[in-house]
């Protein structure tokens, strides 16, 4: 699973309108956005990992920005990023059916 790749150019040009634009530790511009999406589990883990079933277990879904230079990690809710009801997370599409897809049905 991986974020939709438009997306993902949407939440990071956002980023930089809001003054993200360099690292805040070193200084570099070399910010990048991961493809894969960063899980956080809020509240305990999901009944499928421990015999105790956590009913508030929350699965939240966070972009990765990192530098390249110096490895600082910044995490960012995808919540704050939606819309509407899109598709932000593909699975088992390729690069060019992805693009198909974008023309058929975008953000």
């Amino acid at each position: 699973m991986r974020w939709r790749r438009t997306f993902l150019l949407e939440v990071f040009e956002r980023l930089k309108q809001l003054g993200l634009s360099t690292c805040p530790v070193c200084g570099s511009d070399k910010l990048w956005p991961h493809r894969f999406p960063s899980v956080v589990l809020v509240g305990g883990f999901p009944p499928k990992i421990s015999n105790v079933p956590h009913l508030e277990t929350n699965i939240e879904y966070l972009v990765h920005i990192g530098c390249q230079v110096c490895g600082y990690a910044l995490m960012f809710n995808s919540e704050q990023f939606r819309t509407g009801d899109e598709d932000i997370l593909i699975s088992g599409l390729t690069e060019e059916q992805e693009l198909e897809l974008e023309q058929k049905k975008p953000l």
